[in-house]
């Protein structure tokens, strides 16, 4: 039976309750206290005063009114004092009696203020057996429309040669970009990019940042690259003709942003472009109940997830962003761990040809979908939130989805698998793989520092890049143990909007409610699949982000 964690993270404040909240589920591991074989563990907290404050969480099951005499409480306590909630009989249902229940859940309050249902529910979760899972609805626009190149604004450092090349023959003057006054050149990322998929020069916005490093402080990101966003704005795309509705960074690093005054939380450069704005994450509570940094839960969520727009900056002021970075190890380097791995033109042409050459040709044969449980325990956890009716073709007919160990048998974190077309790798370090990634493939780095480009500390998720992916995530900074399903991409939600014929950019960002520090990598508009009407309306709704 498999061991799942649910987290649930809740605010008030003292003169007048007023209660917010997440529920969220996890695979047990070293982070969490008192749970056993078949149970889910309740953690709540309030944020303004954690050390006084006991909330309840009410299940209900197969019954979003609560009122049906299948309910049961669980009394969470700050510090890792957690109640458990075991998927047995609950009422007079058998949770494990082999039928799918829906799971709702709802704050109950110490004031005499209402309940609050958490994260707009009915949030439903489905229980099998044990096994745990999410449970919503893709919702796919039909018919199906994706973003255009001439949509797509460029960023570029006017002081990095990885962007805007050194001695290549000219693409774009100087006079022709939207914004800055240097001009592009062929043997640049961006100049490459511009040719290959046809971006108008009046689309490439010149910032000068000066030497390239790994962060950027807040102060500096607002005064250089913030008034290039906005210019974005008036300038607009395609010579004035549309919005950018996306933007592609031209360059590795600065690969996060230091807010200002908090040197424990960083924002990756991805997340900073798309909003023009910084947000950090709350202190939150080990399981001793004292105070770690960083790895809280953001209250700002993205008004793109799950949606249908095809105008995503039109629609909800928020422009998607992808770096197009990527790396090589040129020597020494016998994994995917960070040390001596450097920024590559080559390998990033390398990326946007092959994304260029496969347009609207999806990879042939049967495909793997696939998430690791891995030996490097703790890293499991991403696999608890595909629904075990996406298994199989359930989620596409494109893939194959699949976990790959278990919490009681872990995989090797050496990638084996082939023929892969989402692959999540739950491991913080791993050897290069023996298994192949297909063209058009995506892969995701489920670990704490993986988006930290160039170097971190962990396993890089570009490495995916150079197994032939045309997009990877990764972390610029710590996630934390909380809420870390909102912060990744989910594949339930990606698959179906990639194999519809939606461009990378758009399926990772709207799987992904949380994006504020993950790191996005590869070709933006890469999209190996040929645009078609809406096919896959799944399961039961599921929680639509806060405003």
């Amino acid at each position: 039976m498999k061991l799942f964690v649910l987290l649930c993270a809740l605010s008030s404040v003292v003169q007048a309750e007023n209660l917010t909240g997440q529920v969220h589920l996890f695979y047990a591991n070293s982070l969490y206290n008192g749970a056993t074989a078949g149970q889910a563990v309740a953690n709540c907290l309030d944020q303004s005063n954690p050390a006084n404050y006991t909330y309840q969480v009410q299940v209900s099951v197969d019954d979003p009114t609560y009122s049906n005499g299948n309910q049961t409480t669980i009394a969470g306590n700050v510090g890792g004092k957690a109640g458990a909630f075991a998927a047995g009989t609950v009422g007079t249902v058998d949770m494990n009696d082999g039928n799918q229940h829906t799971v709702y859940f709802q704050c109950l309050s110490q004031a005499s203020g209402p309940n609050y249902s958490l994260q707009g529910s009915p949030l439903p979760y489905k229980y099998v057996d044990g096994n745990v899972a999410q449970a919503y609805t893709v919702n796919l626009g039909s018919p199906a429309g994706r973003l255009a190149a001439g949509q797509l604004a460029i960023l570029v450092n006017a002081n990095d040669p990885y962007g805007i090349g050194s001695s290549g023959s000219m693409v774009c003057s100087a006079s022709s970009v939207a914004y800055g006054s240097t001009a592009i050149l062929s043997d640049g990322v961006v100049g490459f990019y511009v040719q290959q998929h046809g971006v108008p020069c009046s689309n490439v916005y010149v910032v000068a940042l000066g030497t390239p490093a790994q962060t950027i402080s807040q102060a500096k990101f607002t005064s250089t690259v913030g008034p290039a966003i906005e210019a974005m704005a008036t300038t607009r795309c395609n010579g004035g003709a549309n919005n950018c509705e996306a933007a592609a960074i031209g360059w590795v690093e600065p690969s996060a942003v230091v807010p200002a005054g908090v040197s424990y939380m960083e924002m990756s450069m991805t997340g900073a472009v798309s909003v023009n704005a910084i947000y950090t994450d709350s202190i939150i509570y080990n399981n001793t109940g004292g105070s770690i940094k960083g790895g809280g839960s953001f209250a700002q969520t993205n008004p793109y997830f799950n949606t249908t727009t095809a105008t995503p900056y039109t629609s909800y002021g928020i422009r998607p962003a992808m770096m197009l970075a990527a790396e090589t190890c040129p020597s020494g380097c016998t994994n995917a761990n960070a040390t001596g791995w450097q920024p590559s033109v080559s390998q990033m042409n390398k990326v946007v040809a092959a994304a260029v050459a496969g347009a609207d040709h999806p990879p042939a044969g049967k495909l793997n979908c696939s998430a690791s449980i891995t030996t490097d325990t703790g890293y499991g956890e991403l696999a608890a939130f595909i629904s075990p009716n996406s298994y199989g073709s359930g989620m596409s007919s494109a893939c194959n989805t699949q976990i790959l160990g278990t919490a009681a048998s872990p995989v090797s974190p050496g990638i084996t698998e082939s023929n892969n077309l989402y692959y999540i790798q739950g491991a913080a370090q791993w050897s290069n793989s023996t298994g192949t990634f297909a063209a058009g493939s995506i892969f995701i780095d489920f670990s704490s520092y993986g988006g930290q480009f160039p170097q971190g500390s962990q396993a890089l998720a570009v490495w995916g890049l150079t197994q032939g992916a045309v997009a990877v995530a990764g972390m610029a900074y710590e996630p934390g143990p909380v809420d870390l399903p909102r912060k990744y991409p989910e594949m339930d939600i990606v698959i179906p909007n990639y194999t519809q014929g939606q461009t990378v950019i758009e399926a990772l960002w709207k799987g992904t409610l949380v994006p504020w520090q993950v790191n996005f990598a590869g070709d933006p508009l890469a999209s190996p699949y040929p645009l078609q009407p809406q096919t896959h309306m799944e399961r039961p709704a599921r929680f639509r982000p806060r405003p």
